[in-house]
């Protein structure tokens, strides 16, 4: 892994959201879901608002002040998971984002170091692969779903 990139979540086959601090996130080509909770949801939030992973290791090493800890190699290990599951791709572009941060990233880098540092694991849910590849998750615009084809494209 190359420690001058950036990630970026695999969109449109990778979909995700996080609630009271737990992510799920789906991949759309394989079917799989996954959880993330604690320093995963971290290390997704961090790299969702595109940093680069050496300032995912700062931020993290400075949230928790495991100085007894290879956070270095344990944010690769985590990257290159979410890297081999393609949930992330590497970022062509050189552009760093212009947008403000989220409020939850700058949380977790100017929150107060926690007592306790756990190693961040990806939860691998594959019970649902065939029905996500055979009815797959999708955006429901305005219109609703299923949307009728209109009755000029329909032949006769």
């Amino acid at each position: 892994m190359n420690w001058g990139s950036r990630f970026v979540v695999d969109a449109p086959n990778v979909i995700h959201d996080t609630i009271d601090g737990v992510s799920v996130v789906i991949n759309l080509a394989t079917g799989r879901y996954y959880g993330l909770q604690t320093t995963a949801t971290e290390i997704w939030s961090l790299v969702e608002a595109g940093m680069p992973p050496e300032d995912i290791v700062q931020i993290m090493r400075d949230r928790y002040g495991a100085a007894d800890v290879d956070m270095r190699q344990i944010v690769q290990r985590f990257l290159e998971q979410l890297l081999e599951e393609s949930l992330l791709r590497i970022d062509e572009t050189s552009v760093t984002p212009e947008r403000p941060l989220p409020d939850a990233v700058v949380g977790l880098s100017t929150a107060a170091p926690r007592a306790h540092f756990a190693v961040p694991m990806l939860e691998i849910y594959r019970d649902l692969e065939d029905i996500l590849l055979l009815d797959p998750i999708h955006e429901v615009g305005e219109e609703g779903w299923p949307v009728a084809k209109p009755a000029d494209s329909v032949s006769n």
